[in-house]
């Protein structure tokens, strides 16, 4: 007999349950240990309201100035392990449509290593919700800036409101990204190091494309011959030995389109100076020559630039060398420039290895201020040929951007991470009719004597002679008729009979037959002493008469009175026979004023 056997199984039923992890920055007010931490030079005023939220009582509103811009970052007082997220997410509205230049992570205020923006987001009248893909979260293991704007004022004076800023798992709605950098060939000494640039990821977010603009060190890249190039975790390439490699990258699995061919040579440095600049000084306003006075320059590499800077000296002549050069910034903010009257630029540039070398200028406008509303600027490029002194002379005119050369207060060089010498940077007018050699001044007597010569003239009308006691408000005190034209030397002279007793300062203003003026370097002479030392006349002041002390005469000597405009009113010659004594000079005959004994 068979037995059969009853087999009952009792089910048993598996669940698993997706836990949607959130980490808050903003809810109903800044999490704790979150507090806001400005950009630079941006105008903040931000406050959290309950008459605009998305949820819960409270939302952050941000009032957008109507110059200049907004803008900081949400910063974490301890670093933040973000590993187990993929998105930050976030509620906007603004008071009108408008387009949010900047939202991202990664940038606290002061660096910004890990930096990934979603930029120019439309923001509408109604609370919205925005989500920003995290390029690589096993990256951020520490990171303390955990969300970003900046808005500027292009759109005029509005508000914006956030709300619910927090990081998210998000389990659907992110799609796998297309990843690319930028291709780039460059050349790098031995040592040197360069970097990458152009990272974006575009990831489809709810069936829309989000450009995700990347910080490089999200990709983990990779070089073709190691002994040649190497590159770390945080994309910074250094160049090994001789020889060429490629650069390659990814983003997480995702392969990144474009590469970097790298061809690595051996350490070189000019052996000779720049070529000596032999433009006319009177036409030249420098940065930095030792052939001209050079202007003041508050800084030759900037905090904010992306370069090191050291003094080197070739053959006996001081230079600029910058490594590193991704862009530098000059700034002469403290004393701006007026190139209104120049027409070209001048630098001279050395390098072993850029592939190209920019060059920027910035002009602060009418009222010489940073982000005062009417800031311009132009940057040109240029190919430069390596290993040999290039001599870059660019008319201004080519800066199309700059509205105006009034207030220039920023330049900027801009190149492949590589190395540059720069000399001779300056303005210069190549259309001055007179080539100045030289100006001098000099005391002669009582009397300042100038002197000065002429290489070149062309359509000259003459020379303005101007004096100064302040090196500031300037005089005209006579007029030097030219020849007009001429290629030879030609030399002048000029006596300024009745100087102050005291410094006084003496400059050229050449006049074309056009108007068109230049000015001469300022030369000073000290009379302090000199006018009173010798002559002494009584009594002072007089109506009638004077007497004027005569020493011990051993040839015919003359006086001569000179009004305050600088007209001899009376003279006469001083004899022998009148050796020690004292000469009257009858003075009744003369108007009220002032008058110098010469």
């Amino acid at each position: 007999m068979k037995k059969i056997y009853s087999l009952i199984v009792s089910a048993v039923l598996f669940f698993s349950t997706q836990v949607h992890a959130q980490l808050p920055v903003f809810t109903d007010d800044y999490a704790p240990g979150v507090s806001f931490a400005e950009f630079g030079g941006s105008t903040n005023l931000l406050t959290v309201v309950t008459d605009q939220k998305f949820a819960g009582t409270s939302s952050l509103k941000v009032d957008v100035p109507a110059a200049g811009y907004t803008g900081g970052a949400l910063k974490a007082a301890t670093p933040q392990n973000l590993t187990s997220f993929n998105a930050i997410t976030f509620y906007c509205k603004a008071s009108k449509a408008v387009t949010l230049n900047v939202s991202g992570i990664g940038n606290n205020g002061a660096s910004n290593v890990y930096q990934a923006e979603y930029r120019d987001v439309a923001i509408s009248t109604v609370w919205t919700k925005y989500i920003i893909p995290i390029p690589d979260a096993s990256k951020l293991t520490a990171e303390d800036g955990l969300f970003h704007f900046a808005e500027g004022a292009d759109e005029g004076a509005y508000s914006l409101w956030f709300d619910n800023i927090q990081y998210e798992i998000i389990f659907s709605g992110i799609g796998a990204p297309t990843a690319t950098f930028a291709s780039e060939t460059i050349t790098k000494q031995v040592g040197e190091n360069f970097s990458v640039s152009g990272t974006v990821a575009v990831y489809p977010v709810n069936s829309v494309n989000e450009t995700i603009y990347t910080a490089a060190p999200y990709f983990n890249f990779t070089s073709s011959n190691t002994a040649v190039a190497t590159i770390n975790s945080l994309a910074v390439g250094t160049a090994v030995a001789a020889g060429t490699s490629t650069i390659t990258g990814k983003l997480k699995s995702v392969t990144a389109t474009g590469s970097i061919a790298v061809t690595v040579v051996s350490a070189a440095d000019p052996t000779t100076a720049a070529p000596t600049p032999t433009r006319n000084a009177a036409g030249v306003i420098s940065l930095y020559s030792e052939v001209y006075t050079n202007r003041p320059v508050d800084t030759w590499s900037a905090v904010w630039d992306q370069a090191d800077v050291a003094d080197v000296v070739i053959a006996s002549n001081n230079n600029k060398k910058y490594t590193k050069l991704n862009y530098c910034g000059i700034e002469f903010t403290t004393n701006t420039i007026d190139a209104t009257n120049m027409d070209y630029y001048h630098v001279d540039v050395w390098s072993p290895n850029a592939s190209f070398f920019n060059v920027k200028l910035v002009d602060f406008g009418a009222n010489g201020t940073y982000a005062g509303g009417d800031d311009t600027e132009s940057e040109l490029p240029f190919t430069p040929a390596l290993s040999g002194w290039v001599s870059l002379d660019i008319p201004l005119a080519n800066f199309t951007g700059l509205t105006s050369r009034a207030h220039l207060a920023q330049m900027l060089f801009i190149s492949s991470t590589s190395t540059a010498y720069i000399d001779n940077v300056y303005f210069y007018n190549s259309l001055l009719p007179v080539q100045l050699k030289s100006f001098k001044a000099a005391i002669s007597g009582m009397q300042g004597l100038l002197k000065w010569s002429t290489v070149t003239e062309t359509n000259n009308k003459g020379f303005s002679i101007e004096r100064s006691l302040d090196n500031t408000s300037w005089k005209e005190i006579g007029f030097v008729k030219s020849v007009g034209n001429s290629s030879l030397q030609h030399d002048y002279t000029f006596s300024d009979i009745t100087p102050a007793n005291n410094v006084n300062y003496y400059r050229l203003k050449q006049i074309d037959l056009d108007g068109r003026v230049t000015y001469s370097g300022v030369e000073k002479l000290n009379f302090e002493n000199i006018l009173t030392k010798g002559l002494q006349v009584y009594p002072n002041p007089a109506s009638d008469y004077i007497f004027l002390p005569i020493g011990n005469l051993t040839e015919v000597g003359r006086y001569d009175i000179i009004s305050s405009n600088g007209t001899k009113v009376a003279g006469n010659s001083i004899n022998t026979s009148n050796s020690n004594s004292n000469l009257k000079i009858i003075i009744s005959n003369l108007s009220n004023g002032i008058y110098y004994l010469q």
